[in-house]
């Protein structure tokens, strides 16, 4: 089984693509470390932290575990098309993500999956 340590910083479902439309949540309380969960599609920020939780019982993590230490912090949308990743808006349910926490997130994942790609932070 997974362990809750090696869990990405950055998780994008489906992990396969060539263009993303979708969005993000930024995610708090786990290995006093902060996660981004992006998604594919248009769905409501709440069902993406449902599919969220479904992904941390694949590290051992139980439903009522994780709502004891796992808090949403904010969201936002994803777009990854040719040269760029931008990262925009913000979450009816969860508000809008801190440059500055997201920031860097995302620029690690640009390096390491897209090095030509621009980042873009609206």
């Amino acid at each position: 089984m997974k362990r809750i340590e090696d869990l990405p910083d950055v998780l994008i479902e489906p992990d396969n693509f060539r263009e993303f439309f979708g969005r993000f949540l930024v995610i708090g309380g786990l290995n006093q470390k902060i996660h981004v969960f992006a998604k594919q599609g248009d769905e409501g920020h709440s069902l993406i932290y449902s599919r969220f939780e479904d992904i941390l019982l694949g590290y051992g993590l139980m439903y009522d575990q994780s709502r004891q230490v796992v808090k949403v912090l904010s969201g936002g949308s994803l777009q990854i098309m040719p040269d760029t990743v931008m990262v925009f808006g913000e979450s009816l349910t969860y508000g809008k993500f801190d440059e500055q926490i997201i920031g860097p997130i995302f620029e690690r994942l640009r390096e390491q999956r897209f090095p030509n790609y621009k980042l873009l932070i609206k």
